[in-house]
Formats: structure tokens, sequence, C-alpha cells
């Protein structure tokens, strides 16, 4: 069961609040690798440069690895924190659509759970 079933955390907002986000490595992989991914996708059909998508993997995977360790996303689910919780699970999910599309492209199944 998870703690949004169990009532300790309040479902997820339908909004993303992405002014919520403080963190460098939350603009770092916000400017650097998720606005820049369409773009990228569209340089690799146009330019036939299928290697750039698992560079720009590699790259947001470091990134993402630094924020991390760093960051605790799931916090005391405290009322004053739960904005930036929702805010940095979005975020987080977002980061998960651009690998699970990457995969795709490249013929490769993406992992359910670890």
């Amino acid at each position: 069961m998870s703690r949004v079933e169990q009532g300790i955390y309040p479902p997820l907002s339908s909004v993303f609040n992405y002014t919520l986000l403080k963190e460098e490595e939350e603009w770092e992989i916000c400017f650097v690798y998720l606005l820049p991914y369409p773009d990228l996708l569209e340089e690799v059909v146009q330019q036939h440069t299928v290697h750039r998508i698992p560079l720009h993997l590699i790259g947001l995977s470091k990134c993402l690895s630094r924020y991390y360790s760093r960051v605790k996303v799931l916090k005391d689910p405290l009322p004053q924190l739960i904005p930036i919780i929702h805010s940095r699970i979005q975020f987080l999910q977002e980061i998960q659509k651009v690998f699970q599309s990457s995969l795709y492209i490249l013929g490769l199944q993406h992992l359910d759970k670890m």
C-alpha cells in the first residue's frame, strides 16, 4: 500500500508548480536536459545523429545522481512542505518521461521498478 493510500501524503496536485524548484541541479536539469530535449530529437532526426541521445541521457543521469544524493525529495509530510514535495515528484516524473522516451527511440525497454 502506498503512502498516499495510507493517508500519510496527500495525492499529487494536477498543477506542476516549477517555481518551487530552488536547487541548482533542478534548474540545470530543466535548462540543459528537459527543455532542449524536443530540439535534440529534431536534430537527431534531421542529422541522423542517434548517438546524441545516449550522450544526453548520460549527462542527465550524472546531474540527477548529484541532485538525488543531495536533496531529500520525500520529507516529513508537514503541510508547509507538501507543495515542494509535490513539485519535486512531478519534476522527477518529467525526467522519467525523457528517459522512457529516449529508451523507446533506442529500441530499449525501460524498467518499471528497481
